[in-house]
């Protein structure tokens, strides 16, 4: 049995697979515009990697939207439903919070200095990973819920490496020499970064919530 009793509702998996495709872009643009920022600064070419990022993170939102309308016209019980719409507002601050990371490059404009550019994309690694691992789940849960409840541990594993991460960094940060306003303008980007993550493993958990209901 469908672990969401849509078995016979092929339209909504597509529209599934048309929303994490548009996540997918926004977190491409994300990695994309913070490697390029830390490379060569707010040229053009980072700008439209910002752009590219907010525009899938919005053609995204819309389609969770699509997807809440036509639950609504669908047959299922108001459980099934409510888990599915849960599992999707969870993701839906995934790309956002990417996109919000970006956007801070192109409003603020940071001066990164060396020692915090050889740490970022280590940063970035683990928070793009953790993303991989919510397109597994959320494949899992469709096909597999049992495998979500091992992809949370995981994706728990690298929230606490990338907390790790930017604790140490931000120690180097504010040991430094820089001015306070820069040191804390740092904090803020890298923080942002680390929302990715955080904002991963809220999902996993709510996966994991929703396959343990249904006991499989």
């Amino acid at each position: 049995m469908s672990p969401f009793f849509w078995n016979k509702s092929k339209s909504i998996e597509e529209m599934i697979e048309s929303y994490m495709l548009s996540v997918d872009e926004c977190i491409d643009a994300f990695r994309e515009g913070l490697e390029k920022y830390l490379e060569v600064g707010s040229t053009e070419e980072f700008v439209v990697l910002n752009k590219k990022a907010h525009v899938a993170e919005s053609r995204a939102d819309d389609i969770r939207r699509e997807i809440e309308f036509k639950l609504y016209g669908r047959a299922l019980l108001p459980e099934s439903r409510g888990d599915l719409l849960g599992m999707l507002e969870s993701i839906d601050a995934i790309p956002g919070a990417a996109e919000g990371s970006i956007n801070i490059l192109y409003i603020e404009r940071p001066v990164i200095p060396d020692f915090v550019k050889k740490v970022i994309p280590e940063i970035l690694d683990v928070n793009i990973h953790a993303y991989s691992l919510i397109r597994k789940a959320v494949d899992a849960i469709m096909n597999n819920p049992r495998e979500t409840l091992y992809i949370d541990k995981e994706i728990d594993s690298r929230e606490s490496e990338a907390d790790k991460m930017q604790q140490k960094i931000l120690l180097d940060i504010f040991q430094s020499d820089l001015e306070l306003a820069h040191k804390n303008q740092l904090k803020a980007f890298i923080s942002s970064i680390n929302k990715v993550s955080d904002r991963c493993q809220d999902s996993a958990d709510r996966m994991s919530i929703i396959a343990i209901k249904r006991r499989i």
